[in-house]
C-alpha cells in the first residue's frame, strides 16, 4: 500500500527547495496589510486594473497609499481598464510617478494584480476583499513577462 501512495505523497511535498510562498488575506484588514507590505518593499510597483473598480471599491484606502507611496519614491505602473477614472489617473500621473496604459476592452476586470520585487498579490474587488500573495521569484517574472508583453502591444 505505501509503495502505492508514495509517488502521491512525494509529488504533494515535492523536492523543490523553492517552493512559492503563498498566503491568503480576507477584508480591509488584510488589505491594509499588503498594502503596508507593497510600501515596506517595492522598489517599483507594476499594477493590472480597472481604475474605476479600484476606486469605487477602495476610495478611502488609495489617496493614502497613493501619497506614501509617491513619498517613498516608488513608481508605478498600470494598465487599466478605460473609464473616466483611468484617463483622470493618466492625466496626473507624472506628478504622482505613474504611467497608465488605457486599454480599450469589453472584458471586465474585476480584480486588482500587483507585481513587485518576488511577489504578485490578486485581489478581488468585491466588498470581502480576497487577496492572494504569492512569493516566489518565477511566478512573479512571469507575470511580469506578462505585464510587460501587454504593455508594448
Amino acid at each position: 500500500v505505501l509503495n502505492e501512495i508514495f509517488p502521491e505523497l512525494d509529488a504533494l511535498y515535492g523536492k523543490s527547495e523553492q517552493k512559492p510562498g503563498v498566503r491568503y488575506f480576507e477584508g480591509k484588514k488584510g488589505l491594509g496589510i499588503v498594502l503596508k507590505e507593497i510600501l515596506d518593499e517595492a522598489k517599483e510597483l507594476i499594477c493590472i486594473s480597472s481604475i474605476q473598480d479600484l476606486f469605487d471599491k477602495l476610495s478611502e484606502y488609495y489617496p493614502q497609499f497613493t501619497t506614501h507611496r509617491i513619498a517613498q519614491k516608488i513608481p508605478i505602473r498600470i494598465i487599466a481598464r478605460d473609464s473616466q477614472k483611468a484617463r483622470d489617473r493618466q492625466k496626473m500621473g507624472p506628478q504622482e510617478l505613474r504611467v497608465v496604459k488605457i486599454i480599450n476592452t469589453d472584458i471586465p476586470f474585476k480584480a486588482l494584480i500587483y507585481i513587485w520585487n518576488n511577489k504578485v498579490a490578486m485581489m478581488t474587488l468585491k466588498e470581502d476583499f480576497m487577496i492572494v500573495v504569492i512569493e516566489s521569484k518565477d511566478i512573479a517574472l512571469t507575470h511580469r513577462a506578462l505585464f510587460e508583453w501587454l504593455w508594448n502591444k
